[in-house]
């Protein structure tokens, strides 16, 4: 029996784009970031100026909640950047005198929200389990990872042999990340970390050589790791950290 081979042209052509949306995802977002944060500086200078007048926290919130909804490549990310948005605006309006809204008596909507993300997982797990290894990165054989945590943290291990890197975005939020039992695919790996009132810590091992291009707005990026070569006969592997810490703080260490 004769099988036409474009029949599953359409299924290829649909995992391709959703591992190409999530990639492009990952590059726009360091330059999202970085708008947002010129932003907020030059409206808190501004401020400080006497110019304007604006309230800190709502700013954060919001400044926070753009982040999500620019760069995020899945509706998780887009949902947590909609709720800091709303948060701010609450926030904002509490503050003018406009509203008298209580953060403890929206509490239930945790709950709504909880449930819609697992209606979500639900209706849409058995369509994007293919490409989860490639685009969220769950699985610690996955060569890529990308990850949100919003008031929220994570201990996660990572074992993979051909690690390519990934994406961590914690605001109001902690991680550590191990991959002193990891592996890098081809010479250079690369990890893009945005923290906003979050941080966390990222463990490689002795024989990588880490290059940190991160910055910091009252936060740092740290690399406290000692490279040692176990055969010259090797290439080095190198891991670039790269992207913005706003009042938190990311550290690269060996264990």
């Amino acid at each position: 029996m004769n099988v036409d081979p474009n029949l599953n042209a359409p299924r290829n052509n649909a995992g391709q784009d959703a591992v190409a949306k999530a990639r492009a995802a990952v590059r726009r977002g360091p330059l999202v970031t970085a708008i947002v944060v010129i932003i907020v500086g030059v409206v808190l200078l501004l401020d400080q100026l006497g110019y304007v007048s604006v309230d800190f926290w709502p700013l954060v919130f919001g400044a926070a909640g753009v982040v999500l909804l620019l760069s995020g490549n899945c509706w998780s990310q887009r949902l947590w950047g909609s709720g800091l948005l709303l948060a701010a605006i609450m926030i904002a309006l509490n503050e003018r005198g406009i509203t008298h809204i209580r953060f403890w008596q929206l509490w239930p909507l945790y709950i709504i929200v909880a449930g819609v993300g697992l209606l979500w997982n639900a209706m849409t797990g058995s369509r994007t389990s293919k490409f989860s290894s490639s685009s969220s990165g769950k699985s610690p054989s996955s060569p890529r990872f990308n990850s949100v945590y919003v008031f929220s943290g994570t201990d996660r291990k990572i074992t993979t042999k051909d690690f390519e890197g990934g994406r961590i975005s914690a605001i109001f939020g902690g991680f550590k990340i191990d991959l002193s039992r990891a592996d890098i695919a081809g010479d250079v790996a690369v990890i893009e970390v945005n923290a906003v009132f979050g941080g966390g810590e990222i463990i490689v091992p002795e024989q990588w050589v880490v290059v940190v291009e991160g910055g910091g707005v009252f936060g740092a990026f740290e690399d406290k790791t000692r490279h040692i070569q176990s055969d010259a006969s090797q290439p080095d592997k190198t891991l670039i950290v790269k992207g913005s810490a706003i009042f938190g703080g990311i550290v690269v260490k060996n264990w």
